[in-house]
């Protein structure tokens, strides 16, 4: 039997542990390893290094999410939609982050923060894969607010590892020779949004790897949009 049969065949018990026990302890006891199990790093961490990691997570996720412990789960939903970006499938990515999403609404005080993560980075990655979307703007600005919201809230340093796109954003762009004066100036806002965000940070922040890749790229793409200004200025 494969690794991964196990591992459905261990969620479907859990599942069913889950399902018929009477006491809510015992009940969130399989939850919660129900809760691993659909996790995306535990998945790569016990499937065969193969170099097929997420075909095989995704496997997973889909044959187990039918399991009544699953169906409504948001967390279940966006581990599936983190596969499928890492696959680059962001139309089946989107389509799972808006149930993560739906699924949240119903239940009191769910924090989406770490759905808003990933939908930010969706949003991103997908104007670089379709950088002449007409309304690719509008898709960067709503992921521009969700990224300056999160690195207000947020203790941990995904905002800015999000964040960090925004230079590969301008890169996308230019390769097509779509980057022009309002892009320009959408994306200087965002990195000296960024900036100044990790500029408040304490210094033990500052110094994450994360937090300093992003400091790193922000410099970078101030420079390089400032000297694709300057240039189309001295030629006029």
């Amino acid at each position: 039997m494969k690794v991964i049969d196990v591992l459905l065949e261990a969620a479907k018990v859990f599942d069913r542990y889950a399902q018929s026990a009477f006491k809510s302890y015992q009940r969130s006891i399989y939850f919660r390893r129900l809760g691993r199990l659909s996790d995306l790093t535990t998945l790569q961490l016990v499937l065969p290094t193969t170099g097929q990691h997420l075909s095989h997570a995704i496997r997973y996720y889909e044959v187990a999410k039918g399991l009544d412990s699953y169906k409504h789960n948001p967390l279940f939903w966006l581990q599936y939609a983190i596969a499928c970006i890492g696959i680059n499938d962001l139309d089946r990515a989107g389509n799972f982050l808006k149930t993560a999403y739906a699924y949240a609404k119903e239940r009191r005080r769910f924090d989406t923060k770490q759905i808003d993560n990933h939908y930010a980075r969706y949003l991103l990655l997908r104007i670089m894969k379709k950088p002449e979307d007409p309304t690719s703007q509008d898709i960067f600005l709503e992921a521009k607010a969700i990224v300056a919201r999160q690195m207000l809230r947020e203790s941990r340093d995904f905002p800015y590892r999000v964040a960090r796109l925004y230079l590969e954003i301008y890169r996308a762009l230019d390769a097509v020779r779509l980057i022009d004066a309002a892009w320009k100036k959408r994306l200087l806002q965002a990195s000296e949004q960024v900036l100044d965000s990790i500029a408040k940070l304490p210094e033990h922040r500052k110094e994450r790897p994360d937090v300093e890749r992003c400091a790193a790229a922000m410099v970078t793409l101030n420079r390089i949009v400032g000297q694709a200004s300057a240039s189309v200025a001295t030629s006029a």
